[in-house]
């Protein structure tokens, strides 16, 4: 777990995740939200299953998502485009991004 100063802390976003597919970017300093993103329309899915996040971690360039369905995937930083999608045994429900942002760890 990283632990971030209280500048930091009061200067930052932060992002929610939604077990029905949605980030949603809280602004401290506006005090709201900021922007929300619904990636369920975005994921090509053969099932009726709704997209479930699990975990959620985001870097200055990607936002990183490990959900229910076993896929762990990797969007843009405004989640308009899809860049990687892997698939494992199971759901999803720990990430790890380097210092570097060069490595993940599902």
């Amino acid at each position: 777990m990283e632990y971030l100063s209280t500048q930091q802390w009061r200067d930052g976003n932060f992002f929610l995740a939604t077990t029905s597919g949605q980030i949603i970017e809280f602004s401290d300093l506006e005090r709201g939200v900021y922007s929300q993103y619904d990636l369920s329309p975005r994921i090509n899915k053969s099932n009726s299953h709704s997209l479930e996040i699990s975990v959620l971690a985001c870097t200055d360039h990607f936002r990183l998502t490990g959900s229910t369905d076993g896929y762990f995937r990797m969007w843009s930083k405004d989640c308009t485009q899809l860049f990687l999608k892997a698939k494992y045994d199971q759901a999803i429900d720990g990430l790890i991004v380097s210092h570097d942002q060069t490595r993940v760890l599902v």
